[in-house]
């Protein structure tokens, strides 16, 4: 029997991207797009977040972490 994965979405909604980012509210995720740390997409009213964009975001930040050295938790 063949067995599919579900369709990943490329384009996800800000409650998604949250929860993709791991981030507690939504103003988080207003907040980085407002510091233009993370670029949403318009489409009709609403600000859509790609899934690659997410991706990025992740790698710049994790980029700048080690450049800074590291996180001080």
């Amino acid at each position: 029997m063949i067995e599919f994965e579900p369709l990943q979405k490329a384009v996800l909604t800000a409650e998604e991207a949250c929860e993709y980012l791991g981030l507690d509210s939504k103003r988080s995720l207003e907040r980085l797009v407002q510091e233009h740390r993370l670029i949403p997409i318009r489409i009709v009213k609403s600000n859509l977040y790609p899934r690659a964009e997410l991706d990025e975001f992740i790698t710049r930040e994790l980029e700048r972490e080690r450049r800074l050295g590291g996180a001080s938790d």
